[in-house]
């Protein structure tokens, strides 16, 4: 199983040049889902049905960058087409990577957690 992470642009306010899941904040009136569903299309380019969106791992963290708790979902789905990535400006580059690969290359305290919680839970598709 491979994982999509995306290399935020050396230039970003928050972790410049730090790896991630493509993600974002949830516009007033929108539903979770669609908040996902539309982070992956901008800034991944890819279009991925709300039904194929699982919630596998939650919680609250503190972001230093903007001195707020902020709460955090991890939504996986798997993805038939993976040459179909298409990068938004926030990011510069990505790459598939195993699992224990992604875990180990992220400087971010929540992912890596959320990641491995979906895997010892077989919470991956």
């Amino acid at each position: 199983q491979k994982v999509l992470l995306l290399k935020r642009s050396v230039e970003d306010d928050d972790r410049p040049g730090g790896w991630d899941f493509p993600g974002g904040g949830v516009h007033e009136g929108e539903d979770l889902l669609h908040a996902a569903a539309r982070e992956i299309l901008e800034e991944a380019g890819l279009d991925i049905p709300m039904n194929k969106l699982k919630l596998v791992y939650a919680g609250t963290d503190f972001s230093t960058a903007k001195q707020n708790s902020q709460n955090r979902l991890l939504f996986i789905a798997h993805v038939d087409d993976v040459q179909k990535v298409k990068l938004s400006f926030e990011h510069e580059m990505y790459q598939w990577y195993s699992i224990d690969e992604a875990i180990s290359l992220w400087s971010h305290p929540f992912w890596p957690v959320g990641l491995k919680y979906a895997v010892d839970h077989n919470l991956l598709p």
